[in-house]
């Protein structure tokens, strides 16, 4: 199989699942705003997806959901939405990688089609 194929199926599956991530990240917040308002703020819920977002407060939710501080939280919604969110963030980073590998490969094997 040509590798411009399987890099532009990894490229649309990469998008495909981003576009979920963020999505489910949307409604986590959604979540969270009502389960944990206190969280809400400390990751800047609201202004969470603007330019203006601060960037810090977007990367203590990133350890957040890493760290798995999540699982005794009282909120069994909150609980699903956060496993579900960093499963998809799993997902995304290792399809992202694959098709990165896949685009080196095409770069250093340019005449490879199988």
């Amino acid at each position: 199989m040509d590798l411009n194929i399987v890099f532009w199926v990894l490229l649309l599956m990469s998008a495909l699942n981003i576009a979920r991530y963020l999505s489910s990240l949307r409604v986590l917040l959604f979540i969270m705003r009502d389960s944990d308002p206190y969280l809400y703020l400390l990751v800047d819920g609201r202004g969470f997806f603007r330019p203006t977002g601060v960037i810090s407060k977007q990367i203590r939710l990133f350890h957040y959901l890493r760290e798995q501080r999540y699982v005794s939280h009282h909120d069994p919604r909150f609980i699903a939405k956060c496993v579900q969110v960093r499963q998809q963030f799993v997902l995304s980073s290792a399809l992202l990688l694959l098709t990165l590998v896949v685009l080196v490969l095409g770069w250093v094997m340019p005449g490879v089609t199988h």
